[in-house]
């Protein structure tokens, strides 16, 4: 399963006028950290900039959680994933 907190919190925060700072989410982010297997970041536009990803990993990587960067550029012209590290994870079908 792939959890993101933008995906899964981020339309809740918007239909509830509730809070998108990492510290309204951020027991229930740990929460889903805690029982996933790899924490992996995709890199779009700013994601480095952003404090709750870097709290995330910070927090995954105490956990002795695989961590890893998911950059578009391991999408070739064909849709193709060529991600060092991603065969790893997800075998081939």
């Amino acid at each position: 399963m792939v959890y993101s907190p933008i995906v899964h919190c981020h339309p809740v925060a918007l239909f509830e006028d509730l809070p998108r700072e990492i510290e309204y989410w951020w027991a229930y982010n740990q929460r889903m950290i805690r029982v996933c297997d790899w924490f992996v970041t995709l890199c779009l536009d700013g994601w480095h900039l952003s404090k709750g990803v870097e709290a995330e990993r910070v927090y995954a990587a105490a956990l002795n959680k695989p961590c890893e960067r998911f950059h578009l550029e391991y999408i070739d012209e064909k849709g193709v994933y060529t991600c060092p590290w991603l065969d790893s994870i997800i075998p081939a079908v």
